[in-house]
Parts: C-alpha cells; sequence; structure tokens
C-alpha cells in the first residue's frame, strides 16, 4: 500500500520575478532579430535562434504563466511552450506537457501531455520530463498504473539529482512499490533529496536515522529552507544553505558462516 503523497512540484528550479520580464522580453527581441529569419518550425535554418534565444523565451512563457492569472498571459506562456516544444527543445516539451496535464492556458489535453514528456525523456533524457512521466505511472493517470515503471524512471531521474524524484525513489525502495524494498538504498536517496532541498526528505530521512540507532544528529539551527523555485532567473535571491545531513550509520559486515 502506497503511505506517501507525492511531492509538491516545483519546476523550473529557477523562475523568474515579475521585475525580470522586461529584460527577457528585451533580450529575446534582441536574439531574435540576430537570428532572423530562423524560427519556421521544421527547418534547419531553426536551429540557431533555437540554441541562442530558445531558452530566453521558455524563461519569459515561464514568467508569463507563474506570475499572472489572466487568461491571456496564461495562454501567451503556453503558446510560447508549444512553439518552443515543436521545435525540440526540451524544457519547451516538458513545461507545454505540465500546461496539457492541468488546462492551463487552455484546454486539458493528457493524451498530449503524455506523449510531450515521453519525447523529452526519450529523446533528451530530461530529468523533469522522466519525473512526471513516472508520477503518471505511479498514480495511474492516463497511463495504465504501473509502480515498476514509475519507479525505474524516477531512478532515471534521481541519478541526475532531481529532488522529488530523488524522494519517490527512496519512497518507492522503502515501501517495495514497484522494486524489491532495499532501505540501505532508500535512505541513500531519502538524503539525497533533503540535501538537494526537500523538507519532507530531509524530516524523513532523520527520523530514521533515529530508527538505525545514528546518534549525533545535526538539527535544525534555524537556517531557513532554500527553495529554488523562488530563485530569480537574473539574480538569485540569499538564503542560508541547508546544513549538511550525517551519513547513515555503516552497515555491520555479514556473519562468516562456520
Amino acid at each position: 500500500e502506497k503511505t506517501s503523497r507525492l511531492p509538491t512540484k516545483s519546476w523550473p528550479d529557477i523562475q523568474p520575478d515579475e521585475e525580470d520580464l522586461p529584460a527577457l522580453k528585451t533580450a529575446l527581441e534582441r536574439c531574435t532579430d540576430r537570428t532572423a529569419p530562423a524560427r519556421e518550425v521544421g527547418m534547419i535554418a531553426a536551429e540557431p535562434w533555437l540554441r541562442d534565444c530558445g531558452d530566453f523565451q521558455f524563461a519569459l512563457a515561464t514568467g508569463f504563466l507563474a506570475l499572472s492569472a489572466h487568461a491571456d498571459a496564461q495562454a501567451s506562456g503556453r503558446a510560447m511552450y508549444e512553439e518552443l516544444a515543436e521545435m525540440g527543445h526540451a524544457d519547451g516539451m516538458c513545461g507545454l506537457a505540465i500546461c496539457l496535464s492541468d488546462g492551463t492556458g487552455g484546454p486539458p489535453d493528457m493524451d498530449r501531455a503524455i506523449g510531450f514528456w515521453r519525447s523529452a525523456a526519450e529523446t533528451h533524457n530530461h530529468a523533469e520530463a522522466l519525473y512526471q512521466l513516472g508520477c503518471a505511472y505511479y498514480e495511474g493517470t492516463g497511463l495504465a498504473e504501473d509502480e515498476a515503471e514509475a519507479c525505474a524512471l524516477f531512478r532515471r531521474a534521481a541519478v541526475q539529482k532531481h529532488t522529488a524524484a530523488s524522494y519517490m525513489l527512496g519512497d518507492c525502495l522503502l515501501e517495495g512499490n514497484g522494486c524489491k524494498r532495499d532501505r540501505v538504498e532508500a535512505v541513500s536517496f531519502l538524503r539525497q533529496a533533503g540535501e538537494l532541498g526537500h523538507r519532507g526528505a530531509r524530516s524523513r530521512y532523520l527520523s530514521l536515522m533515529d530508527d538505525m540507532g545514528q546518534q549525533e544528529i545535526v538539527s535544525s539551527t534555524g537556517q531557513r529552507f532554500t527553495d529554488s523555485s523562488r530563485q530569480s532567473i537574473i539574480k538569485r535571491q540569499t538564503g542560508a544553505a541547508l546544513p549538511s545531513l550525517p551519513p547513515p550509520p555503516a552497515q555491520a559486515p555479514p556473519a562468516q558462516a562456520q
């Protein structure tokens, strides 16, 4: 039985603040002028624009979607994601899929969302797409529920140090959901998720360390948790880093047969 809820989505890791949007618009316009007329989808000429300007458009689209609840801004952000997705931009593919799954900026279409996540995962090994596809399999949303496939996808994202995927892989390993139960490996991935800033993983790891006999635990020192989803695209907000988590206790060697 599943005992854990999926962690809250927080992607992209770095999102623009409202004050960043004018600079992003200007940067995108200047970049587009430099690479014009290289924007037609499906043409080789689009490659220089995508390489040089795609990330500016992605950041601007993210700003429209994250900073405004106005329908026109949401639709504009989704349309910008869609243009990038059709050109093969990995973040754009994943962003569009999230919009399609949530119905953000337009009608929902889970089949298309799954298709874009799968394409980004298979073509780019995109960590967020792997995680989102894993969530779809884990919850049975848009796909037949398959915990083994979900666990495998979480692992592919976790080895890229994806925070939420690290937590979910640790949870799967701890509970034996879709994989063989492995407490030691579960603790390792929960620790990784905690070091990356996942609060639930951090608390769970420390609790497991108590259960496993770890005596000296680094407790909270009053420092604030960092939240990378609120960092500015241009200037990162300052914040104290998480204190390092203690390593898991050493495992006793297996007893030798007499």
